[in-house]
C-alpha cells in the first residue's frame, strides 16, 4: 500500500476480496512467524481504526503500517 500511495496509484483492493485474503491470513498466520523486521516473515499487528477499510486491516494484521 504505501508504495502504491507514494507514486499516486489507488491502494485500495477491493474489499470482498481484501475481507477474503484477511480470513485466510488470519487462519494462516500463526504468531510464531511474527518478530522484527528480517527475524520473521511478519511483523507484529499494527492498530487500526475500526471504520479502516478492509485493505488497512488486511495490511495491519500482516504487520504493515497502512
Amino acid at each position: 500500500m504505501a508504495l502504491a500511495t507514494a507514486t499516486g496509484q489507488d491502494a485500495n483492493l477491493d474489499p470482498e476480496l481484501a475481507e477474503q485474503l484477511l480470513a485466510g491470513a488470519k487462519a494462516a498466520i500463526p504468531d510464531a512467524f511474527r518478530g522484527p523486521d528480517a527475524a520473521a516473515p511478519f511483523g507484529p499487528e499494527v492498530k487500526v481504526p475500526d471504520s479502516a477499510p478492509a485493505a488497512e486491516w488486511l495490511a495491519a494484521f500482516l504487520g504493515r503500517k497502512p
